[in-house]
Order: structure tokens, then C-alpha cells, then sequence
């Protein structure tokens, strides 16, 4: 990568696109960087959308987007807890209920139905318990990444590209703006 950007500012009017003034010029990578991010302030905000979409994927990976380690690990392991009950009672209803239509021994079958039964039921209580997990999961990374304030970042030098966001100074439809893009 090149030790230059290559700079290009523009002044343009918005309501007709026209382009009123420009000027390129080319400076020194470490000296635009030095001077830019005194000036720079990168803000990040939780997008509550992406926490939610991230616990109804896995609970408590919306947690771990809004920075909550402890407790999406706790999400996090109390739902795969949920999930292996459901995966081991329906292996095990599955183990009894074979049991069941293979046995020849008329006292057994009945025990042996109820016991599939059961596991079952246990089973269907194992994926209640892993959707109402996965559900709090979502709305509690919704909320905290709703309520949770802009942080305000102060990029380091060593950034090789720059994010800048249009902003309206007041001066009717003329909104200057700059361009920046490094060489190769």
C-alpha cells in the first residue's frame, strides 16, 4: 500500500447534483491520520434488531453483541441445557417406546408405555423451557441494546481507512464533503 491518500473535496448543490467547485490533492498518509483523527470521533450504537436476531439464532449471542458475557453465557448454557433435554428424552421416548411394540411380556407393556409417554412429556416441558429461554434471550437483547448509550470512540493512527458521515452546515442546499481514498 502506497504512503499517500489521495484527497478529493467537492461542493455540491443537492436539489440539482451539480458539482460547484473541486480539488484533488495528495498528502501524506501518517499526516492525514495525525490530523484527522484529532478531530474524529467514530460513535458506535447497539443495533437492537442485531441483538435480537443474534439470541433467536442462539440464546445469549445477542448478550455477547451488547458486551453482557456473563449473562449471555448464561443464556447461552441454560439453552443448549434445554436443547439436550429435548435431543436426550425424545432418544430415550424413542428407547421405550421400541421396548414397547417389541415386548412380548403382557405385564411390561403397560409400564413400558407409560415410560415412553412420560419421556415424552418430559421431552415437550425441555422444548417449552427452551423456547421461553430463547424468547427472554431475544427481548432482553432488544431492550439492553435499545437502552444502552452511543459509545464515543476515538480512532487509533494506525486506522488505514476513515469513515466520514455527510453532514448538512447550514449553508442552503450546499453540503461539502470529502472523499478519501488511499492508493495502491
Amino acid at each position: 500500500f502506497g504512503d499517500f491518500y489521495s484527497i478529493t473535496a467537492r461542493v455540491i448543490d443537492v436539489e440539482t447534483a451539480q458539482i460547484l467547485t473541486s480539488a484533488v490533492t495528495d498528502i501524506k498518509r501518517v499526516l492525514l491520520t495525525k490530523e484527522i483523527t484529532k478531530y474524529m470521533v467514530v460513535v458506535e450504537k447497539k443495533s437492537p434488531l442485531t441483538a435480537a436476531l443474534y439470541s433467536a439464532i442462539v440464546p445469549g449471542m445477542g448478550q455477547f453483541y451488547n458486551g453482557q458475557k456473563k449473562k449471555g453465557f448464561i443464556f447461552g448454557v441454560t439453552g443448549l441445557a434445554a436443547i439436550g433435554g429435548t435431543v436426550y428424552f425424545y432418544l430415550e421416548g424413542n428407547k421405550k417406546f421400541s421396548e414397547y411394540e417389541d415386548s412380548t411380556d403382557a405385564t411390561k407393556i403397560p409400564d413400558l408405555y407409560d415410560e415412553s409417554q412420560n419421556l415424552y412429556k418430559t421431552m415437550q416441558y425441555s422444548e417449552i423451557a427452551w423456547g421461553v429461554i430463547g424468547l427472554i434471550s431475544v427481548i432482553d437483547a432488544y431492550k439492553v441494546a435499545k437502552k444502552a448509550p452511543a459509545k464515543t470512540i476515538k480512532p487509533e493512527s494506525k486506522h488505514s481507512y476513515l469513515h466520514f458521515k455527510i453532514k448538512h452546515y447550514g449553508y442552503g442546499d450546499i453540503i461539502p464533503f470529502l472523499i478519501f481514498k488511499k492508493e495502491i
